[in-house]
């Protein structure tokens, strides 16, 4: 599922593909991918636009949880990618 979810956010760039890697993260499952898609995903994650938390986003959640990916950017899945990377 895990390896299924990256493609698709990598080959589509979609937010609502981040916000479903963060919740796989948040159940336990570890990214699963190679230093360069790793490093890859950080940067797409870094590149989501203000309106993407706002349009794309609030089709998917409501305004409280909107604010909170917005301020937070995904850290919980950029962290669980930053560790992988460094257990490369």
């Amino acid at each position: 599922m895990m390896a299924t979810k990256t493609a698709a956010f990598l080959d589509r760039g979609e937010i609502r593909d981040a916000y479903d890697l963060e919740f796989l993260v948040k159940r336990g499952v570890e990214p699963v991918a190679d230093k360069a898609t790793l490093a890859e995903m950080l940067v797409r994650i870094q590149s989501l636009s203000k309106k993407e938390y706002s349009v794309k986003l609030g089709s998917l959640l409501e305004a409280s949880k909107r604010a909170y990916y917005r301020e937070q950017n995904f850290r919980i899945l950029q962290a669980a990618i930053q560790d992988r990377l460094r257990s490369l």
